[in-house]
């Protein structure tokens, strides 16, 4: 009796495996919650932007890229981006350094050719009176034999930050 039981054990949890597997391999029937980039971008300036601002959303920043604009002529973006939140001197300062590297590394291993990449970044910022507003907050530009130099694996958003070739903080960011 003992080896039908264990048998029959056996053969029930190959079914549950495979069951799993199957499972797991199949393809899912729901589209990504995200846009992503297509595998070949698109051309013509429209196309490019529209493509790297999805490259940029998908580099999952902080804050929300909102806008891309590409120069043919210069071979130039600028994307920007916009933190969501009121921010202190530390979380702003983390949150722009941030944004821009993952920024910067997913445009520029997106192999699209272009001589430079710019992030600009805003963010709500309270006046003395109370007033919310929308300032700029912080940018970097990073250009081609710069971005070559970079060992994107493990560049840190500090060391990033003091590399590029162009880097500007709101002084009331380190108030």
């Amino acid at each position: 009796m003992w080896p039908w039981l264990i048998s029959g054990v056996i053969a029930g949890l190959l079914i549950v495996l495979i069951a799993i597997t199957t499972i797991a391999h199949s393809p899912s029937k729901n589209p990504p919650l995200t846009p992503h980039a297509t595998a070949t971008p698109p051309s013509g300036t429209q196309g490019l932007e529209n493509y790297l601002l999805q490259v940029a959303q998908n580099s999952h920043p902080t804050g929300t890229p909102v806008t891309s604009t590409y120069n043919p002529n210069a071979k130039s973006v600028l994307i920007l981006d916009r933190l969501n939140s009121q921010w202190d001197s530390t979380s702003a300062e983390f949150n722009i350094e941030y944004d821009c590297l993952v920024i910067q590394q997913a445009i520029w291993r997106s192999n699209i050719p272009l001589y430079s990449v710019t992030v600009g970044i805003t963010a709500p910022a309270i006046d003395p009176k109370g007033n919310v507003s929308t300032t700029k907050a912080g940018m970097c530009e990073l250009n081609e034999q710069t971005a070559r130099s970079f060992t994107w694996e493990t560049l840190t958003p500090q060391q990033a930050w003091m590399t590029y070739d162009v880097m500007w903080m709101n002084p009331s960011v380190n108030e």
